[in-house]
């Protein structure tokens, strides 16, 4: 990392916990001037990136639609807080479309640009922290 960014993290990571919203979502990169996709991601928690990953995997596997068994109190709140921003939009399906179906994705989301480069990188992150040793190159 570099010292740019090492620096761009702490702040952001300093001024959330000061005002009470660390773990609350992504931050928001107006409210901290950031340009680099990477000082979000490092400011964001385990929780905020796991859920972004799985976001991202319901939209190309699954049409957006998501099981919210899989969700915990803390996702939902991360998600109604990124609702709210525009950095995604998530929502419970209409009743109608759920009866009757085999499976149980009772909501959907869909990704903002901001969101899909973020996944992104995070996706090839997480690829990259497990890949076995000898086969980094």
């Amino acid at each position: 990392m570099s010292k740019k960014l090492a620096v761009e993290t702490e702040m952001v990571r300093s001024k959330r916990k000061s005002d009470g919203k660390a773990g609350m979502g992504a931050p928001d990169p107006a409210e901290f001037g950031l340009n680099d996709p990477e000082a979000i991601l490092n400011a964001m928690n385990r929780d905020e990136r796991s859920l972004l990953l799985y976001f991202e995997s319901c939209l190309v596997n699954h049409r957006g639609m998501l099981e919210a068994r899989r969700m915990n109190e803390t996702d939902f709140r991360i998600a109604k807080e990124w609702t709210a921003r525009g950095f995604v939009q998530f929502q419970r399906r209409p009743a109608r479309d759920i009866v009757g179906s085999t499976t149980v994705r009772t909501h959907e989301v869909h990704l903002s640009e901001e969101a899909w480069e973020l996944a992104h990188i995070e996706r090839r992150r997480r690829a990259e922290r497990n890949q076995p040793k000898g086969a980094r190159k």
